[in-house]
């Protein structure tokens, strides 16, 4: 989804487009279990919104969070070693 800019004379008005997605979507979309998921938000360990009893996840909080986890390779690895030893 891209962002929406509007020119209004010499004001710049900027809508962002938002996915949410419901507790059950969210899940999905991690190829997790509800269950999983409800745990991650009882920990505070995944962005949430909580409105009339039910829990709603933005897409690009979702794909923040699985890159969060993500693994280096072993060049990466290396690359950051290397940099480390510079600063």
């Amino acid at each position: 989804m891209e962002n929406v800019t509007v020119k209004k004379g010499n004001t710049c008005l900027v809508y962002i487009n938002r996915r949410y997605l419901s507790l059950k979507e969210a899940a999905l979309y991690l190829a997790i279990s509800e269950r999983t998921l409800r745990r991650r938000v009882y920990e505070r360990s995944i962005k949430h919104y909580y409105l009339n009893g039910r829990y709603f996840f933005i897409e690009q909080d979702l794909i923040d969070y699985m890159d969060s986890g993500r693994v280096l390779t072993m060049d990466e690895q290396v690359q950051e070693f290397r940099l480390s030893q510079y600063a």
